[in-house]
């Protein structure tokens, strides 16, 4: 029980240097309101971390803020979940949304920021027209890891364990889109196991 409270108090006072800036950034989590919502300190258990998700952010959106929000921090390596608030599942709106993913991670690369692409969540099966959503976002994100592929980039999947049967289990959200903690609990062993990859 001390250990557990020394290893909290340390946290904080890294979580505290970091904000004054004493500590620098090593990870950003850049994204919607489903990373948005993840205590990635906490799950990741340390303080390099920094959240930049936001909710209804767009991947357009999350392309005007690159600059402010991760270029300027120069961290090692960037995590990025976009697409969702793309309407992917209406005509074309894919394409502006692979187009405006492929210049983050353009961006990204020229400030020697390791990218990690991450695929859309699937919606659960009460969401309206849940079954042509998922087709979108399965067809999409088939086009996010070829892309991963191209560029030789690591690639993250939640789907096969949130949705094994199709739908986003409602075991994992809320309410159909955002999640439930214990699936913040296997995002953050995904995102560590890279980490371990990328030495960070």
């Amino acid at each position: 029980m001390k250990s557990l409270a020394r290893f909290c108090l340390l946290l904080c006072c890294l979580l505290l240097a970091c904000q004054d800036g004493l500590v620098p950034i090593n990870i950003v989590m850049l994204g919607d309101s489903i990373t948005a919502a993840g205590h990635w300190n906490e799950e990741l258990g340390r303080a390099d971390v920094l959240n930049r998700g936001r909710g209804g952010d767009t991947s357009a959106r999350m392309l005007d803020r690159l600059q402010q929000d991760v270029l300027a921090l120069s961290p090692r390596v960037c995590f990025l979940m976009a697409g969702a608030n793309d309407q992917i599942w209406v005509a074309q709106r894919e394409v502006s949304a692979l187009d405006n993913i492929r210049s983050i991670l353009r961006s990204l690369q020229q400030a020697g920021i390791q990218p990690v692409l991450q695929a859309v969540t699937l919606v659960g099966a009460h969401i309206p027209e849940a079954e042509r959503r998922n087709q979108a976002i399965l067809l999409f994100n088939q086009q996010l890891k070829q892309l991963a592929t191209e560029e030789q980039l690591p690639y993250i999947d939640l789907n096969p364990q949130l949705a094994p049967q199709g739908f986003l289990a409602d075991f994992y959200t809320t309410d159909g889109i955002h999640l439930q903690p214990m699936a913040y609990y296997l995002w953050a062993k995904e995102v560590q196991a890279i980490l371990k990859t990328l030495d960070i």
